[in-house]
């Protein structure tokens, strides 16, 4: 799963069966975005 939002990848997570390998890409644009949103509300 790339460039979904996270909810997505929940649900794709909770319906999988068997082993899941994460691989979680940290990028700073993202995380500033989401703290801009967090400051708007």
């Amino acid at each position: 799963v790339e460039g979904e939002h996270h909810e997505k990848a929940v649900e794709l997570l909770k319906a999988a069966i068997g082993s899941v390998k994460l691989v979680v890409r940290y990028t700073p644009k993202v995380l500033d975005e989401m703290e801009m949103r967090f400051d708007k509300q």
